[in-house]
């Protein structure tokens, strides 16, 4: 019985003593917060897309600046290939032969008519 006097005594102690401490209280202070951020990452476009030419070719002129707006249809840059240049002179003089041989006067078609 002694000890369970003794064990009441000594927890109303304790509690007693844990009451009576002040505990530590910090009021709120107002201070501008300042806080740099070094960070390193990518930046991603919302809307990115890829320009692909039909033709392996040189860049002559950009028509458009970086981050620029533009539209569908609009140019963006001038190419040139040498090889397209000349496959087009070729072009061009097949089909002048092929208007002369066609010509009502043209000695090729009269030969070919007269043949038959």
């Amino acid at each position: 019985m002694k000890d369970i006097k003794f064990l009441v005594i000594l927890g109303l102690l304790f509690t007693i003593v844990a009451c009576n401490r002040q505990s530590n209280t910090t009021k709120p202070q107002y201070k501008e917060i300042i806080q740099v951020v070094y960070a390193s990452g990518k930046l991603y476009p919302v809307n990115y897309y890829k320009v692909i030419s039909k033709y392996s070719a040189y860049v002559k002129e950009v028509m458009v600046k970086p981050g620029q707006n533009v539209k569908k249809g609009q140019i963006l840059a001038v190419l040139e290939n040498d090889v397209l240049k000349n496959n087009l002179e070729i072009a061009k003089n097949t089909f002048q032969l092929a208007q002369k041989k066609y010509d009502k006067n043209s000695p090729v078609l009269k030969a070919s008519l007269n043949e038959l």
